[in-house]
């Protein structure tokens, strides 16, 4: 399958909306209480941080995480991932200088985390420069300006796995920008970042979502309700989830030569399951549209084919 070329303000929103740009934004018990990586020994990340991550995650309910994260960064106030979540709420929400104020918050917290922990300082040090360059773009459409900053975010990277190569937390958000990248990018190969990712992160649930969201934009179809069923299996809850496997279903139901009309009447109904939480999405009014046209879109579908 041909990959798609992007336009720098595609490339960015992309960025921006995939789970690295707002935490590691929009994902089932966790095996370690305090640490949702789930790392040998762990390390806790506060108790106020960990439910609006849960919150965000595993829940898929943003409204409750936006209180929760409240709590997070009055009480986890040295806390990267604190200030991380609260930029992508704003992301998600359009609230550009809310996103950028706190993607140097960010910034700011990772450079006090370094000392003692130099893998998630420089982690967070390059995910505050991520939000910092998502708002050139976003904001200023200051395109040509974005590409030190990304020079940047892949530096801190690297130095973030000289300190710890092996750690979920940065597997997960190193993983989700690579499968970003492979798989909107020529000349780049998918079936590398996704064995590395499927590897080395955690927790499961999300590694299995990036998965499923990887394997839905490169066409194959059967792999991706693979692993959004496993995910599903852990947070099944979440509409966002939910909504995802619809979208699957949708095309994998629509294959030319393989029509599964079965499969896109599953997919109609699982729409409206998502449509009845809508209210936990991160911009419900936005997200409401785009679900009811998907949802209109495989209805015709089934009615001009007869179905």
């Amino acid at each position: 399958m041909m990959k798609r070329r992007l336009k720098p303000s595609r490339f960015f929103s992309l960025l921006l909306s995939s789970p690295i740009a707002i935490a590691l934004s929009g994902w089932g018990s966790l095996a370690l209480a305090g640490d949702p990586f789930q790392r040998i020994p762990e390390k806790p990340i506060g108790d106020a941080t960990e439910e609006a991550f849960d919150a965000m995650f595993k829940d898929g309910d943003y409204r409750k995480a936006d209180r929760l994260i409240d709590a997070a960064l009055r009480e986890d106030g040295d806390e990267p991932l604190a200030y991380a979540l609260r930029a992508g709420l704003a992301y998600n929400q359009g609230e550009w200088q809310v996103m950028l104020t706190h993607g140097k918050k960010t910034k700011e917290a990772a450079e006090r985390l370094m000392a003692r922990d130099p893998m998630r300082g420089n982690l967070y040090k390059g995910v505050g420069l991520m939000l910092e360059g998502a708002y050139d773009v976003l904001q200023n459409k200051n395109y040509l300006g974005a590409v030190p900053k990304l020079q940047a975010i892949f530096q801190a990277f690297d130095a973030a796995k000289a300190a710890d190569a092996n750690d979920p937390e940065l597997n997960l958000a190193k993983g989700y920008m690579e499968l970003l990248l492979a798989v909107n990018l020529p000349f780049s190969s998918p079936d590398t970042a996704i064995e590395n990712f499927q590897r080395t992160a955690k927790p499961d649930y999300l590694v299995d979502r990036g998965l499923a969201l990887a394997y839905r934009d490169l066409g194959r179809f059967q792999q991706a309700l693979d692993h959004v069923e496993r995910a599903r299996s852990q947070t099944a809850d979440n509409p966002e989830i939910t909504y995802l496997k619809a979208q699957i279903l949708h095309e994998l139901g629509k294959i030319d030569g393989n029509h599964q009309p079965n499969l896109v009447r599953e997919a109609i109904k699982l729409f409206d399951d998502a449509l009845g939480e809508i209210e936990q999405f991160p911009n419900p009014e936005v997200n409401k549209r785009q679900l009811e046209r998907e949802k209109d879109i495989a209805k015709r579908w089934l009615e001009e084919k007869g179905y």
